[in-house]
């Protein structure tokens, strides 16, 4: 780090010190702002404690709810897995059909080729030679 750097970063922080000071030093003076924010840390340590204590009661249902879920998770990824599985080996059938398909046609359209070079030339007609 250079030193413009480091003076940049000193300022920022002692900038950061100063604003969160006057943020103390007027909560701390100002009463209706402390009570505002006693009051939300209450009620935020209130609703802690509810969900703590729903937790702690409903322990073994929560438990069974999460195994539950994560064994339907389990059985939609093995299925997603298997259907997977299926459509590549269709894919690979299919391959192998068209490949199959595309040599078969392939065959049939030499052998008429062949059949037309005989059919044409069994219906030329003969030259004679004769002077």
């Amino acid at each position: 780090m250079d030193k413009n750097e480091k003076q940049s970063n000193n300022k920022g922080i002692i900038m950061g010190a100063a604003i969160g000071g006057a943020s103390v030093l007027a909560l701390a003076l100002n009463k209706k702002a402390r009570a505002t924010v006693i009051k939300g840390a209450k009620q935020a340590i209130t609703q802690i404690n509810h969900t703590t204590s729903f937790i702690a009661d409903n322990r073994e249902e929560i438990l069974t709810q999460i195994k539950n879920a994560s064994n339907e998770f389990s059985h939609l990824l093995k299925t997603a897995n298997q259907d997977i599985q299926v459509i590549s080996e269709k894919a690979g059938h299919l391959r192998d059909v068209t490949k199959s398909v595309k040599d078969t046609t392939q065959q049939t359209a030499s052998e008429l080729r062949d059949m037309k070079k005989q059919t044409n030339s069994s219906e030329e007609p003969s030259v004679s030679h004769e002077e």
